[in-house]
């Protein structure tokens, strides 16, 4: 995915995905309070993950509650990709030649009045992770559409203490929306964590992407 310039006034985005795709919300998906015009855009096939309509009031609820914990509007762009897609993403944008679960695109300045940005997310790792630690690929799902996010929000996970704030975050995050925090469960073992290298990441700077949780497996 190609990091977008923000569009203009009353633009809207809309899906590229084939059979189970997603569109642009309308005025009614835009979240309202303090917030009010925050939106995530769901955009490509989204069908293997789980359901659109679910989908779309869990993102209202995670644009309220990013437009909440950031003091003023947000706009997001989230893409639903392959794993051959993404890969493709991950390699010209980061140097990383393989297949990964989420990429930032900070769009805007951090200290801009609305903050603008977009998600690269693979279908096919949250779908194969899900079955191999005994979860929801829903559920998996989320949990990198939320961990994108706070990178976009200046969240860091590279020294142990910023990815011990991160966890925590991804945990309120997902709990103020309704889905569970399913970072480390492995089958049989709710909660247990899973050991992963973590990803070396930087506080984002406006153009510069971040990457997500998995190594290459």
């Amino acid at each position: 995915m190609t990091p977008r310039r923000r569009r203009s006034a009353g633009a809207r985005a809309t899906g590229r995905g084939r059979g189970g795709g997603t569109r642009g919300p309308a005025a009614g998906d835009r979240a309202s309070g303090p917030g009010g015009g925050s939106v995530f855009h769901p955009l490509g096939s989204f069908a293997p993950v789980g359901s659109v309509p679910r989908y779309r009031r869990d993102l209202r609820r995670l644009a309220a509650e990013v437009a909440r914990r950031r003091g003023g509007p947000v706009e997001i762009e989230v893409q639903a990709l392959s794993d051959a897609e993404i890969r493709r993403v991950n390699r010209r944008f980061l140097g990383h030649d393989w297949a990964t679960d989420v990429v930032s695109f900070p769009l805007s300045p951090p200290d801009a009045p609305r903050l603008v940005g977009a998600l690269a997310v693979s279908r096919d790792t949250a779908c194969r992770e899900a079955a191999r630690r005994g979860h929801s690929p829903y559920d998996e799902w989320m949990l990198y559409v939320v961990h994108g996010t706070l990178h976009l929000l200046g969240h860091d996970d590279h020294a142990p203490r910023a990815r011990a704030r991160m966890r925590r975050a991804e945990a309120e995050v997902l709990a103020a929306i309704g889905r569970p925090h399913v970072f480390g469960e492995a089958p049989g073992h709710p909660g247990a964590a899973t050991p992963r290298r973590p990803r070396a990441t930087r506080a984002p700077k406006i153009g510069t992407p971040t990457n997500g949780r998995t190594e290459p497996r």
